[in-house]
């Protein structure tokens, strides 16, 4: 059985993901809110491996999971974590400053959900109890 001990670690070892300076998921911060992660990257055989990325947020009081798995796009923290944070500013009606994105220019314009981003993938998100919905292409 899954102890409240283990629930508390593991949540610690998500928010260090993303929190930490050396975290492989520091795209996905977002100012103001203790979001946890993991990144990942997934070997493909037949071209650039798969970026995956999935992120928890408010970490003292989860509201929102998001999944993202982004086809031949890399490595989860750069590619993933970022639509990640993306999905979850939405959810949680906030938006990070510019200089809290790795890897975004501070005049890089903002997409509604629903909309593609610049690399052509569509991201929709789902409010709390508002049935399963996630990103694609």
């Amino acid at each position: 059985p899954v102890t409240a001990g283990h629930r508390r670690t593991l949540m610690e070892i998500l928010e260090a993901v993303v929190a930490d300076d050396n975290g492989t998921g520091k795209s996905a911060r977002i100012e103001g809110v203790r979001v946890g992660g993991k990144t990942g990257t997934a070997q493909n055989p037949h071209g650039r491996d798969h970026a995956l990325f999935v992120g928890v947020a408010p970490m003292e009081s989860p509201r929102i999971v998001v999944m993202v798995v982004l086809e031949c796009m890399g490595h989860g923290g750069s590619a993933a974590g970022p639509l990640a944070r993306r999905v979850m500013e939405v959810c949680l009606g906030v938006k990070s400053p510019p200089a809290d994105r790795p890897g975004e220019p501070a005049e890089s314009p903002r997409e509604a959900p629903g909309e593609a981003d610049g690399a052509g993938h569509i991201a929709r998100a789902a409010a709390p109890g508002a049935g399963a919905r996630g990103a694609g292409r």
